[in-house]
């Protein structure tokens, strides 16, 4: 999930039951953590960005994380019209 010209390092990755959670290293970023998390049971994506403190805490609790940072951490539900 890098942007154009963004340069990445992973840190760390797991996967665990269709959750696949990276901890990526942005240089010269503030801040400099970003965590990427792919939810491919739900079909949704998210990332939110944290100072280099929290980085481990967020990527062990990354829903908590994103859901303090007002970040949607399900996908919409459509509601198809009758």
């Amino acid at each position: 999930m890098a942007g154009p010209g963004e340069s990445v390092r992973q840190l760390d990755h797991r996967n665990s039951d269709g959750v696949e959670v990276t901890l990526n290293y942005l240089p010269g970023q503030d801040p400099p953590i970003r965590v990427d998390v792919v939810d491919a049971k739900q079909n949704h994506t998210f990332s939110f960005k944290v100072a280099g403190g929290l980085a481990l805490e967020a990527f062990r609790h990354p829903f908590a994380h994103a859901a303090h940072q007002g970040i949607e951490t399900q996908p919409a539900v459509q509601v198809e019209a009758a």
